[in-house]
């Protein structure tokens, strides 16, 4: 079945479900809405006649009495369309006025009853009661000057004040009877509507089928166009990812090896780092091996000076041994005078023996006197003697330690002086090499800190360079994602573009198109692709 076919039978059947709820649905509630609304209506105005003489009674221009005589006076001449009238009853089902049937005025009318068996006028009273005033009800009642019971619909409201309940209604037949012409012209209407519509649907859809052939053909060849398309970015895709990944790899490659030469240079800086403190270390040391070589080149100025203060005082020394030789001297000839008074009391002391002895006993004391002093005498020579020699070896081992400790002394100064002058050299060439190792330091702590400078812009610009690097790999990867995306779109582009060439040959079928692609011929041109 064609899509021609089907539309306009989907029309068809619309346009039939359309007109039957017109007919069972519009038509009806129009029917029982004119049946309600008219007799509420004329209700509402006899309602307002009848409120405007209440009103005149509250003003006491009229009386109750006259005001009810006059609205029932009114009221009993008034006819509606179709010989439709008003009654009144009051809360206690007494009927007030009945134009038609006058029998029933003042008669209690509770005891009426349709052929349903409802009793009408209490059910109105009920209805009124419980509605707040007014409603709508349904029941049979006869037809002025006849006798079987017709379905009617009348609408009751209260008037409280009096009691009264105003009603009035409308025969469903006779809305019925009225409305047939008006139905009739309606289902008339529609019809030509239809049919007006049924064929400017023709035409329109003739010309939107030949219309949608025409796209359909453009369209399946813009298929097999995207198609070749999508086969061939297919294609593009896969060598580009092919592409991508190679560089990926080549991109990772020298981010590691940036990374190793990055770490090589911070390496590199760190032992710069270390040259630089150990040449601080090596210059402090070097400056401090100057000064000391300078404290040690005036200790040994100091020294060479002593040297000559010790010799100066060996030299004063010997002079005072030689003072002291000559004292021991003196003293040797004091002692020789003291030999000299030995001898001398010697001889006195014998030449006092002598006469001692011419003397005989007379001289005996002085004999013994003598002899005490020559006695003394031997002892002081002796004593003198000792001393002399004592005097002498002290002269000689004076004389002896005094030349020996000068040439000791000599020698030691002399040894003193060339150790002290050999230090002096040594210290003169440490200072040399001192102040030559202090330039090279200063030499090299400047080359050093070049060198870490150097290395330091090294390392910003590899760290730069390894930044951009992976920057670049970053980019490369959504290369790669960008890659595997469009290689998906183009694979989901040709599984649609195949669905699309399906559905257009279906579509064809249902437009019954002329040109038309077998089905076979499709797959097999997709599995080629």
């Amino acid at each position: 079945m064609s899509l021609y076919t089907k539309f306009m039978g989907i029309l068809t059947g619309l346009s039939l479900i359309i007109y039957l709820y017109v007919n069972i649905f519009v038509i009806n509630k129009f029917q029982t809405q004119m049946i309600e609304r008219v007799p509420e209506s004329s209700v509402r105005t006899i309602y307002s006649v009848i409120d405007h003489y209440g009103k005149k009674v509250l003003a006491k221009e009229l009386s109750e009495e006259q005001a009810k005589k006059e609205v029932l006076n009114q009221i009993q001449n008034i006819r509606l369309n179709g010989g439709n009238y008003f009654w009144i009853h009051n809360l206690q089902n007494k009927m007030i006025i009945h134009p038609i049937k006058s029998a029933l005025n003042g008669t209690d009318v509770s005891i009426i009853k349709d052929p349903n068996g409802n009793s009408i006028f209490v059910d109105m009273t009920n209805i009124v009661q419980k509605n707040n005033g007014e409603g709508t009800y349904n029941y049979l009642w006869p037809k002025p000057e006849e006798k079987d019971s017709k379905e009617k619909t009348s609408f009751l409201k209260l008037y409280e004040p009096w009691g009264w309940i105003i009603g009035s209604g409308m025969y469903v037949e006779d809305v019925k009877a009225t409305m047939s012409g008006f139905v009739n012209q309606i289902r008339i209407v529609l019809l030509l509507i239809f049919g007006l519509s049924l064929i400017a649907c023709h035409i329109l859809v003739k010309n939107i089928m030949n219309g949608i052939n025409d796209t359909v053909e453009t369209l399946s060849q813009t298929v097999h166009d995207l198609q070749n398309s999508s086969q061939k970015m297919n294609l593009v895709s896969r060598h580009l990812t092919s592409s991508v990944d190679s560089q990926v790899s080549s991109i990772t490659q020298s981010v590691t090896a940036m990374d190793e030469i990055s770490a090589t240079i911070k390496n590199n800086d760190q032992s710069a780092t270390h040259a630089y403190h150990l040449s601080g270390i090596t210059k402090s040391s070097a400056e401090s091996g100057k000064k000391t070589v300078d404290r040690m080149i005036i200790e040994m100025k100091e020294i060479s000076l002593s040297y000559d203060d010790i010799h100066k005082n060996v030299v004063e020394n010997g002079e005072e041994i030689k003072k002291i030789i000559d004292v021991i001297s003196q003293i040797a000839k004091k002692t020789e005078i003291i030999n000299d008074i030995v001898f001398q009391t010697k001889l006195l002391s014998f030449n006092a023996a002598v006469e001692a002895a011419r003397a005989g006993e007379s001289g005996k004391g002085f004999a013994v006197v003598a002899e005490e002093v020559g006695n003394l005498a031997r002892m002081s020579g002796q004593a003198s003697s000792d001393i002399n020699q004592m005097l002498i070896d002290s002269q000689n081992q004076v004389r002896l330690i005094a030349e020996k400790t000068t040439k000791n002394i000599s020698l030691i100064v002399s040894r003193g002086r060339d150790k002290v002058q050999a230090g002096n050299v040594v210290a003169s060439d440490c200072l040399k090499e001192l102040n030559q190792i202090t330039i090279c330091v200063n030499d090299q702590d400047g080359s050093i800190n070049q060198i870490s400078v150097a290395i330091k812009e090294q390392s910003s610009g590899v760290d730069e360079v390894n930044k951009a690097l992976k920057h670049l790999n970053d980019d490369t990867n959504n290369s790669v994602d960008m890659s595997n995306r469009s290689k998906e779109a183009a694979e989901n582009l040709r599984v649609q573009s195949h669905n699309l060439r399906f559905s257009i040959q279906s579509l064809r079928k249902m437009l019954g198109a002329k040109k038309s692609y077998d089905v076979e011929t499709l797959a097999a041109q997709d599995a080629e692709t």
